[in-house]
């Protein structure tokens, strides 16, 4: 049986959830049995199939090594996923295929990126331990949240505030990892006439008195011309298309995830999270988790 294209990607998403989100062992267990039978497994390090493919890649997306976001300081699965997402993101830019640059998209696999690398820290960071994650969030959100079960009932957002105040992320990388935020969601909840909303974001923008070039400062007067001006900001970007910057953002985000892992100054600076006698996924599923994530 051969599987289309799309049926193809949604077997590799489907594959992908069974991975990164434990709470099915068993399937797992079959998987990893069934694939390493096979010259070169899922995921497998005996043949590190991702590196010695890596060309064919390239080729196929048709792709200029530099234009990829550099993750060798992470290994294993997560070093492929997020590799995976920056060679769609660089398809976009490129045109490859005989398609067109799409920056929307683009800009949806750069947070993909994002929201990886942010879940992939806070997991190893608080070992997997949901209770330690919440109370470190309540450490930079002042507003309610409910409180979690999994990682993934965590919005995005909400992670994206705590950890570029935690990272101590620049003005202008956090200005575009919130907008590209924005385009994720956009992209994933498509509204109607959307250009419509742009135009009404960005005159609403104007008529607040902000200008085009205000778009890196920071609007604490009140919640109102806060909401304003961010959709009028979002329109802004949206179209000047500033790929590279976007790139930086991402690389600049990346690069302080993999310092706090590294130097675990982010275990200093939040030294007062105590760990919680609640089994974590990590208590749970220790085998599964060592493999997933052997380092980093």
């Amino acid at each position: 049986m051969r599987l289309s294209k799309s049926e193809q990607e949604s077997f590799i998403s489907l594959i992908n959830e069974i991975i990164f989100y434990p709470g099915h062992p068993e399937i797992r267990h079959l998987l990893s049995q069934k694939f390493n039978e096979v010259p070169f497994g899922l995921y497998t390090e005996k043949l590190n199939y991702f590196e010695a493919h890596l060309d064919q890649i390239k080729n196929y997306l048709a792709l200029e090594p530099d234009y990829l976001i550099d993750y060798s300081g992470f290994k294993g699965p997560v070093q492929k996923q997020l590799y995976s997402f920056s060679l769609e993101m660089s398809r976009n830019q490129l045109a490859t295929r005989g398609n067109s640059p799409n920056f929307r998209e683009f800009c949806q696999y750069g947070f993909f990126q994002i929201e990886y690398m942010m879940d992939y820290l806070l997991n190893t960071t608080f070992d997997f331990d949901i209770n330690q994650i919440y109370t470190f969030l309540l450490n930079f959100i002042s507003t309610k949240i409910n409180i979690p079960q999994h990682i993934n009932d965590i919005s995005a957002g909400e992670k994206l505030f705590a950890l570029e105040k935690a990272l101590k992320i620049s003005n202008h990388s956090t200005t575009y990892l919130y907008f590209l935020n924005n385009i994720r969601n956009e992209v994933s909840h498509p509204k109607a006439f959307q250009e419509k909303v742009d135009e009404n974001n960005l005159t609403a923008y104007l008529n607040e008195g902000f200008t085009l070039d205000m778009k890196f400062r920071k609007i604490n007067s009140d919640k109102r011309k806060e909401n304003i001006f961010n959709k009028g900001r979002n329109v802004i970007l949206k179209r000047e298309e500033c790929w590279n910057d976007v790139i930086k953002s991402i690389e600049e985000f990346k690069n302080q995830v993999l310092n706090n892992l590294n130097t675990k100054e982010f275990l200093k600076t939040n030294s007062h999270v105590k760990k919680s006698n609640t089994p974590t996924l990590k208590d749970k599923f220790p085998e599964e988790l060592k493999n997933m994530f052997p380092g980093h």
